[in-house]
């Protein structure tokens, strides 16, 4: 990533602009929604296999301790479609994770909900409590450039 974020709005207005620049102003069909329910960014294709995309955005700061995903008492669509896991959603969905506690993986970790449930999921379930992402998922998986990030989303949705 070219520059450090100070919370999750930050990274998703970062993401959206690299998303809008590289990709929806340069390829037709391809639209970016402003609201969201299922996820923070939300992208439309419009041509060829149509359909819709989403990234679920989580930013880590040091003061924070945890990846945290839903409410408390596992609240929130997100441990539901961790819980479900619903097919078009395996395949349409990516978790765009950042870190600004590991300096040694300084880019957006890109991963399928599959990837997060088989290795990253703390406790290795969704319960009755606060769920989070275990923070070692910055060690092991490698963080994406702007660059490498827009061409994982090319490809992503076929462009």
């Amino acid at each position: 990533m070219t520059s450090h974020f100070k919370n999750e709005q930050e990274l998703e207005i970062h993401l959206r602009s690299l998303i809008t620049e590289q990709i929806c102003n340069m390829q037709e069909g391809i639209v970016l929604l402003e609201n969201k329910n299922i996820a923070d960014i939300v992208i439309c294709k419009n041509h060829g296999a149509t359909g819709l995309y989403f990234i679920e955005v989580k930013h880590l700061k040091p003061n924070m301790g945890r990846l945290g995903i839903g409410g408390k008492n596992g609240s929130g669509y997100q441990p539901e479609i961790i819980t479900k896991r619903p097919a078009y959603l395996e395949s349409n969905l990516r978790w765009a994770l950042y870190s600004e506690t590991h300096t040694n993986n300084n880019g957006v970790v890109l991963i399928t909900t599959e990837q997060l449930c088989r290795t990253y999921l703390q406790g290795d379930k969704v319960g009755q409590k606060y769920n989070g992402i275990k923070q070692d998922i910055f060690n092991k998986e490698r963080g994406l450039s702007d660059e490498e990030f827009i061409s994982e989303i090319k490809s992503w949705l076929g462009c």
